[in-house]
């Protein structure tokens, strides 16, 4: 029988599965969207209005409301059967591909970075194409020269993550997973490591980081990157240490 007092936590922030190209088209999306409005939380008509922006559309001839008020029902409806408070990306696109929504594929797409992109965004995507560059983490040399051993340690298991995903990008969730695999866990209020956290600890925790994330990255001129420096100040304001 597993001793619990001595067990090692799983990590929290896995990803439960692969992420597909929509998912992390619709990712993307919301980040912006998030940037944008400056709201972390979303409701089903605006993660909706998301959702159809990057193509995807119901064949019938309901109401945009009624949409609204259907894809509302069965998200509560998804979640109760899930046993889960805060889905995922793709959760939403199970969700909606259940009602009957389905992606448009317009004539001319084109692919960046493997990712299915309508031709008519290109000129969106090329003007994001600095803000995608910030992102990446990707050291400069003279910055290689400078790391810590744990930001070289960060840096090898995003090497390795992108190996076994075959993508650049990483979601917040995906960061999480590399930095609690490092040793980094939230500080209660006694001030003691918490090596356990339920769901709603964890999404407050992922939430925060996002928003710490898109801050900085709006912060920034198009000329700088989000360095894994820049990662480790995020992880130490919204409260995150190691022993």
């Amino acid at each position: 029988m597993t001793n619990t007092a001595t067990a090692k936590p799983e990590n929290p922030f896995l990803a439960r599965g692969d992420y597909s190209p929509e998912s992390v088209q619709l990712m993307r999306a919301m980040s912006r969207y998030r940037r944008e409005t400056g709201s972390q939380f979303s409701t089903p008509a605006q993660v909706l209005a998301v959702v159809k922006s990057i193509g995807f559309e119901l064949p019938s001839e309901m109401s945009d409301d009624d949409q609204v008020r259907l894809f509302a029902l069965a998200m509560e409806r998804y979640k109760a059967m899930e046993k889960i408070s805060h889905p995922t990306c793709d959760d939403v696109l199970k969700v909606v591909r259940r009602l009957g929504f389905v992606q448009a594929e317009p004539e001319a797409a084109f692919s960046v970075e493997g990712l299915p992109i309508d031709r008519r965004r290109r000129e969106e995507d090329s003007r994001e194409d600095k803000s995608e560059r910030r992102a990446s983490l990707e050291p400069s040399p003279q910055e290689m020269l400078d790391l810590t051993e744990e930001e070289h340690e960060f840096l090898d298991q995003l090497k390795h993550l992108r190996e076994v995903t075959g993508r650049q990008f990483a979601s917040s969730e995906e960061l999480l997973s590399i930095l609690w695999d490092l040793g980094y866990r939230p500080v209660n209020e006694e001030g003691y490591l918490e090596e356990w956290l339920a769901e709603d600890a964890r999404c407050a925790a992922q939430a925060a980081f996002t928003g710490a994330v898109e801050a900085r990255l709006a912060s920034q001129s198009d000329g700088q990157f989000l360095t894994c420096r820049g990662i480790f100040e995020i992880i130490d304001h919204i409260g995150f240490r190691r022993d």
